[in-house]
């Protein structure tokens, strides 16, 4: 390089250096001119329900016709920039009441955020899903920032909500448009369980892990989804994942760092520390890889979690006899479904017909029968000397005894005549409810076995149902899991919660009663699938319908909105219609709120009201879609 260009050079980089400070320190700015200037007042964007985002919020001031580019390391939200620099003084009730509303009489600001989606490079305007904002204040909101900006006609419009995907089928939305399945499809980064993890990086192909021998201090690179796993330093995954998938809630279970990344196999900048240990680190909008000499972070497990059994109920018990105070008699998938069944009658939703529980006393009496019993206290006398081979192979002949011995024809009997008296429901599902599992601190999702049973049909006998269930209470997976968590494996009992199955679903899903994607923030999510397609373990490549909706039985501010934000609509949706209507949408986070705010004062666990959460499986049943919630747990994270 020569000398004056070099000079040149120098002068210019140390400009745009000092202008850049400049721009850090500033407030706001007026236009954005440059990727530089966004840069210097980037922050978060309004939730992290994408991964590699960065965003500029802005408001524009309807008086003054004035746009402005706030600085996201001093203003984190709106309000604040509107109170402090523009002097607006009617306090955050009447600023959210007014703005968020569709009238544009007593409004003062359109407010928006700008997102940079870093796996594409798409740029989109978006406001709050719950703004009722109208097509004509959109439209200059949109204008005024690609008038002011580098942007120009590179600017989106992100069709967050139900509202405005409807807005642009219709056509009054003249802008150029972008639906959250875009992005949501071309992300490349997801954290499921944000931390650090220190290992050696182990890259196995799926069909492989079944057979292959993990160890404690690697960290994982794996082809696809696993629904479980043995004692890892953290996990990297090439599938997207749902908030309560079971690779998901393993995370956050165990506290271990999870991420997916859809191009991890063929990044050589991530494959080159394969047999390497690495220091790992997920964090909100990326992740981050280096070497270490340091050994492995050793595992912060949970405290003993106590296990209560009680064996003196020998005799089924119909659901509207379970409560909370049943968890040492019939587990607490069992004890849940009691509480749904009192709360379901005061209206909103159903829960699965010809309901009762079959007591811990009948597992005990099948396993001393058959003799497992002996062979489970063996197992447990030998543990701290054997390998986990071994462990593997008593397991197995643990769970055969239980399968093939003779079941008490006289609780085949009680089964038959118990589901005649409820009902002419025959097509049973036999579920398991055990005292390790669904329990604060411990939810054990998809550790054990359901199976359905009919009622006089030798293909699908009653008995080999129940059998089943109990037996998957020694799976080499849970067993293991429960040993992560320093259970005491002599405690553990297996229930049967017994319920209708389901043959005509239309809509299978589940619900986080908190806002997962933007902590201290009001919101709940829900994943929804058409049919029977699991939304836990979909199959591979299918994606379900993603959510965030605000109830109006929650704070003011949602009351008369129908507030439903959009992530991503289901893949196997024909052609882009919603798994879920906007109605049965609200009528399902309606009943969520109030579910939540009845365990918040039966279960307390100290968080706060905002930071309490509920895992909830529900289905839309027949063609009326009739609305049935079958599962709710505290959510674990």
């Amino acid at each position: 390089m020569k000398l004056a260009t070099r000079i040149i050079f120098i002068y210019t980089s140390a400009l745009l250096f000092f202008i850049s400070l400049q721009v850090v320190g500033q407030p706001y700015l007026n236009t954005l001119a440059s990727a530089k200037e966004f840069k210097a007042l980037q922050g978060k964007p309004l939730s992290d329900k994408y991964g590699q985002v960065v965003s500029i919020k802005v408001v524009y001031q309807i008086a003054s016709k004035k746009l402005f580019y706030i600085n996201g390391s001093r203003f984190t939200v709106h309000h604040q920039f509107c109170e402090e620099i523009l002097g607006y003084d009617l306090g955050l009730y009447f600023f959210n009441s007014v703005t968020y509303s569709r009238s544009n009489e007593d409004k003062e600001f359109l407010l928006g955020n700008i997102n940079i989606y870093k796996a594409t490079g798409n740029i989109a305007l978006e406001i709050s899903a719950i703004d009722q904002m109208s097509t004509e204040d959109i439209e200059t909101l949109y204008k005024k920032v690609c008038e002011t900006s580098y942007f120009g006609n590179k600017l989106m419009f992100l069709l967050n909500s139900p509202r405005l995907i409807t807005l642009a089928q219709e056509g009054k939305l003249p802008l150029s448009t972008i639906h959250p399945s875009e992005i949501f499809k071309n992300q490349r980064y997801q954290p499921l369980m944000k931390g650090v993890a220190i290992g050696i990086l182990r890259y196995i192909r799926m069909d492989d892990l079944a057979n292959t021998k993990i160890k404690p201090n690697e960290i994982l690179l794996i082809d696809g989804s696993p629904n479980s796993l043995p004692a890892v330093a953290g996990v990297i995954t090439t599938d997207f994942q749902t908030p309560l998938s079971h690779l998901t809630i393993l995370g956050q279970n165990r506290k271990i760092p999870i991420m997916a990344f859809k191009h991890a196999i063929a990044d050589t900048n991530l494959t080159k520390y394969i047999g390497r240990n690495i220091r790992l680190k997920v964090d909100s909008d990326t992740f981050t890889v280096s070497l270490t000499h340091k050994t492995a972070i050793k595992s912060k497990r949970n405290k003993s979690l106590k296990l209560n059994i009680n064996y003196s109920v020998d005799s089924l018990i119909p659901a509207r006899y379970i409560g909370l105070n049943s968890v040492a008699i019939v587990g607490n998938k069992a004890a849940n479904f009691g509480v749904l069944y009192n709360l379901s009658k005061l209206g909103g939703f159903t829960i699965p017909e010809s309901a009762f529980a079959i007591p811990f006393h009948f597992y005990r009496d099948h396993i001393r029968r058959c003799g497992a019993d002996t062979l489970i206290a063996a197992l447990l006398r030998q543990r701290a000397t054997i390998s986990l081979e071994e462990v593997e192979f008593q397991l197995k002949i643990i769970r055969k005894r239980i399968e093939t011995a003779p079941i008490d024809p006289t609780l085949v009997l009680k089964v038959e005549e118990m589901v005649a008296r409820l009902g002419s429901n025959t097509k049973l599902r036999f579920r398991s409810s055990t005292n390790a599992e669904d329990m604060d601190g411990f939810s054990g999702a998809g550790l054990y076995t359901s199976k359905t049973g009919v009622i006089g049909d030798s293909s699908k006998p009653v008995d080999k149902a129940i059998k089943k269930v109990w037996a998957s209470l020694w799976g080499y997976n849970a067993f293991q899991e429960r040993e992560y968590f320093n259970m005491d494996q002599s405690m553990v009992a297996m229930g049967v919660l017994v319920h209708r199955s389901f043959p005509d679903e239309a809509v299978n899903g589940v619900a986080v009663t908190k806002n997962i994607y933007r902590p201290s923030s009001f919101g709940f999510v829900v994943n929804a699938q058409f049919g029977d397609e699991s939304v836990v373990a979909p199959s591979v490549g299918v994606t379900s319908e993603q959510l965030i909706c605000y109830p109006t039985s929650g704070p003011e501010l949602f009351k008369d909105k129908m507030a439903i934000e959009v992530i991503t609509t289901s893949s196997l949706s024909k052609k882009g219609e919603p798994v879920m209507t906007q109605e049965e949408t609200m009528a399902l986070a309606n009943q969520l709120e109030r579910l939540k705010q009845n365990y918040y004062k039966w279960k307390f666990t100290g968080k706060d009201y905002i930071h309490f959460g509920l895992d909830v499986e529900f289905k839309l049943v027949g063609p009326e879609r009739k609305l049935y919630i079958k599962q709710v747990r505290i959510y674990n994270n």
